[in-house]
């Protein structure tokens, strides 16, 4: 019984051991990502500090409000959307091409947000300039929105034109192959890509369907006005 005792004993002595390191960690982690958070914010404030500092009449000194013109490295600040508060400040950490075969192409900055991935993306369409925005972590499924793969079809097929989430009606635009080009490099990975938008413009729905992926990734993003966003370091602009 004794012996019995001590074996007891001593296993919930190493599960607590065991449950203390664990905590340590966890709060070890949590420091370091704190850290990293905080150094992210102090580098685009310093951006967005030198740059209102500069002076207005070097000409070296003026950045364009131009998105489209922001490559890595570069810290921009766009209007309050969706959800958040306030506006959201971003730095670029990756570049992505788009294009459906043809000639629309557009492009994908991938953007660090206090430790989220924010996707801000850009075409023109005509002379008109579009920018939406969303954030990476906020990627759906086809039923969570009440789609299916059948329905998809439909779209396709022209059987279906709009469908409701949200109290909202999202129109169909298109539906395709396009093509992924990652880092803007040359190699390219196909998808198919349905398109939709609600009934004002003011928000849009991506979903995709990769190669050899038996799942579809839902993309809800809010259409930013271009004319709004703020770009405090173009980086190493767009090649």
């Amino acid at each position: 019984m004794i012996a019995m005792l001590y074996i007891i004993g001593g296993a919930a002595l190493g599960i607590g051991i065991a449950a203390f390191f664990s905590n340590l960690m966890k709060k070890h982690a949590a420091a370091q990502k704190k850290k990293q958070d905080e150094a992210y914010e102090r580098n685009i404030q310093e951006k967005i500090r030198k740059h209102r500092n500069k002076n207005p009449g070097d000409p070296n000194s003026v950045v364009q409000n131009d998105i489209t013109g922001v490559g890595l490295g570069g810290v921009f600040r766009l209007p309050r959307f969706g959800n958040q508060d306030g506006p959201v400040d971003l730095y670029v950490t990756r570049i992505h091409r788009y294009n459906n075969g043809g000639n629309n192409t557009w492009y994908e900055l991938i953007c660090n947000y206090k430790g989220r991935e924010l996707l801000c993306e850009w075409y023109r369409k005509g002379k008109k300039l579009h920018v939406t925005a969303g954030f990476e972590d906020e990627c759906m499924e086809e039923d969570d929105i009440g789609l299916t793969e059948a329905k998809l079809i439909d779209f396709d097929e022209g059987k279906l034109k709009t469908f409701e989430w949200q109290n909202q009606t999202w129109i169909y635009l298109s539906s395709g192959e396009s093509f992924y080009y990652e880092d803007d490099e040359d190699e390219a990975e196909g998808f198919y890509l349905w398109s939709f938008e609600n009934s004002d413009g003011s928000e849009t729905i991506d979903i995709e369907k990769w190669e050899d992926d038996d799942e579809f990734c839902v993309y809800h993003e809010w259409a930013i006005d271009p004319k709004k966003i703020e770009v405090f370091d173009a980086g190493k602009g767009r090649r």
